[in-house]
Protein backbone atom coordinates (compact mmCIF):
# COMPACT_ATOMS: atom_id res chain seq x y z
CA UNK A 1 0.00 0.00 0.00
CA UNK A 2 1.17 3.62 -0.85
CA UNK A 3 2.01 6.12 1.80
CA UNK A 4 -0.44 8.44 0.46
CA UNK A 5 -3.19 5.31 0.99
CA UNK A 6 -2.48 4.75 4.48
CA UNK A 7 -3.42 8.24 5.61
CA UNK A 8 -6.65 7.10 5.11
CA UNK A 9 -6.24 3.95 7.58
CA UNK A 10 -5.63 3.75 11.40
CA UNK A 11 -3.61 1.33 12.92
CA UNK A 12 -5.33 -1.13 15.87
CA UNK A 13 -4.67 -3.69 17.88
CA UNK A 14 -7.04 -6.73 19.55
CA UNK A 15 -5.64 -8.69 22.12
CA UNK A 16 -7.17 -12.59 22.59
CA UNK A 17 -7.04 -14.61 25.11
CA UNK A 18 -7.23 -18.76 25.77
CA UNK A 19 -5.67 -20.76 28.76
CA UNK A 20 -3.35 -23.68 27.98
CA UNK A 21 -5.49 -26.37 29.26
CA UNK A 22 -3.86 -29.53 29.67
CA UNK A 23 -0.35 -31.17 29.60
CA UNK A 24 0.42 -32.08 26.04
CA UNK A 25 -2.97 -31.02 24.86
CA UNK A 26 -3.60 -29.60 21.12
CA UNK A 27 -6.84 -26.81 20.49
CA UNK A 28 -8.04 -24.77 18.44
CA UNK A 29 -9.39 -21.41 19.12
CA UNK A 30 -11.68 -19.17 17.16
CA UNK A 31 -11.68 -15.53 17.27
CA UNK A 32 -13.34 -12.91 15.09
CA UNK A 33 -11.59 -9.67 13.75
CA UNK A 34 -13.61 -6.25 13.78
CA UNK A 35 -16.14 -5.90 11.11
CA UNK A 36 -14.25 -3.26 9.22
CA UNK A 37 -11.02 -4.24 9.18
CA UNK A 38 -9.28 -3.88 6.02
CA UNK A 39 -6.02 -5.40 6.07
CA UNK A 40 -4.30 -7.84 9.47
CA UNK A 41 -0.72 -6.01 9.29
CA UNK A 42 1.18 -8.09 12.05
CA UNK A 43 0.57 -10.14 15.32
CA UNK A 44 2.23 -10.74 18.59
CA UNK A 45 2.58 -13.78 21.13
CA UNK A 46 2.43 -13.42 24.82
CA UNK A 47 1.64 -15.16 28.17
CA UNK A 48 1.55 -15.02 31.91
CA UNK A 49 4.34 -17.83 32.09
CA UNK A 50 6.88 -16.56 28.80
CA UNK A 51 8.89 -19.79 29.80
CA UNK A 52 5.86 -21.91 28.98
CA UNK A 53 4.87 -20.57 25.41
CA UNK A 54 8.49 -20.52 24.59
CA UNK A 55 9.74 -24.14 25.55
CA UNK A 56 6.32 -25.54 25.34
CA UNK A 57 4.10 -23.96 22.98
CA UNK A 58 3.62 -24.15 18.95
CA UNK A 59 0.98 -22.50 17.15
CA UNK A 60 -0.95 -22.67 13.69
CA UNK A 61 -2.42 -19.66 12.24
CA UNK A 62 -5.50 -19.50 9.65
CA UNK A 63 -6.84 -16.11 9.41
CA UNK A 64 -10.57 -15.52 7.00
CA UNK A 65 -9.87 -19.45 5.95
CA UNK A 66 -5.87 -19.03 4.88
CA UNK A 67 -3.01 -20.74 6.77
CA UNK A 68 -0.59 -17.88 7.67
CA UNK A 69 1.39 -20.08 9.99
CA UNK A 70 1.28 -24.36 9.36
CA UNK A 71 -0.02 -25.82 12.74
CA UNK A 72 3.06 -27.00 14.99
CA UNK A 73 5.79 -23.53 14.26
CA UNK A 74 7.41 -22.71 17.68
CA UNK A 75 6.20 -19.99 19.51
CA UNK A 76 9.57 -18.67 20.80
CA UNK A 77 9.82 -17.64 17.12
CA UNK A 78 7.07 -14.77 17.61
CA UNK A 79 7.90 -13.57 20.96
CA UNK A 80 9.50 -10.44 21.89
CA UNK A 81 10.88 -9.15 24.69
CA UNK A 82 10.14 -5.68 26.62
CA UNK A 83 13.57 -4.47 25.54
CA UNK A 84 12.26 -4.00 22.01
CA UNK A 85 10.21 -0.96 21.08
CA UNK A 86 6.32 -1.91 20.96
CA UNK A 87 6.05 -0.80 17.35
CA UNK A 88 8.75 -3.50 16.39
CA UNK A 89 7.18 -6.30 18.54
CA UNK A 90 4.48 -7.40 15.65
CA UNK A 91 5.89 -10.07 13.45
CA UNK A 92 4.69 -8.69 10.04
CA UNK A 93 2.43 -10.35 7.64
CA UNK A 94 2.46 -7.86 5.26
CA UNK A 95 -1.46 -7.18 4.21
CA UNK A 96 -3.99 -9.82 5.40
CA UNK A 97 -7.45 -9.76 4.04
CA UNK A 98 -9.58 -10.66 6.95
CA UNK A 99 -11.43 -12.84 4.20
CA UNK A 100 -14.79 -13.78 6.77
CA UNK A 101 -13.01 -12.02 9.91
CA UNK A 102 -12.33 -15.64 11.47
CA UNK A 103 -9.33 -16.06 13.29
CA UNK A 104 -8.28 -19.42 14.35
CA UNK A 105 -5.34 -20.36 16.27
CA UNK A 106 -4.34 -24.22 16.85
CA UNK A 107 -1.88 -24.14 19.95
CA UNK A 108 -0.29 -27.03 20.82
CA UNK A 109 1.29 -27.78 24.39
CA UNK A 110 4.57 -30.61 24.61
CA UNK A 111 5.81 -31.87 27.51
CA UNK A 112 9.43 -29.91 28.58
CA UNK A 113 11.80 -30.25 31.01
CA UNK A 114 12.51 -26.76 30.75
CA UNK A 115 8.82 -25.49 31.72
CA UNK A 116 6.69 -27.80 33.66
CA UNK A 117 3.30 -27.28 32.73
CA UNK A 118 2.20 -26.88 36.29
CA UNK A 119 -0.94 -24.88 36.70
CA UNK A 120 -1.15 -24.24 33.29
CA UNK A 121 -0.79 -20.58 31.70
CA UNK A 122 -2.35 -18.29 29.44
CA UNK A 123 -1.70 -17.24 25.55
CA UNK A 124 -2.49 -13.81 24.38
CA UNK A 125 -1.99 -13.22 20.67
CA UNK A 126 -2.37 -9.43 19.73
CA UNK A 127 -3.35 -8.10 15.82
CA UNK A 128 -2.00 -5.18 14.27
CA UNK A 129 -4.75 -4.24 11.45
CA UNK A 130 -6.04 -1.26 9.61
CA UNK A 131 -9.78 0.57 9.87
CA UNK A 132 -10.77 2.76 7.81
CA UNK A 133 -10.21 6.43 9.50
CA UNK A 134 -13.85 7.34 8.14
CA UNK A 135 -15.42 4.74 10.46
CA UNK A 136 -13.96 5.38 13.61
Amino acid sequence: MQQEQLENYKVAYKTFRFAAKENGLAQGTNFELDKNTVFVTGFQLGSDAKSKLNFRGSIGLRIGGDTLLENATPCQLFVSSTGVAVEKRFFPLGEVKPGNYKVEVIYQDEANAAAEFGAGYTVYITFAYLLPKNNL
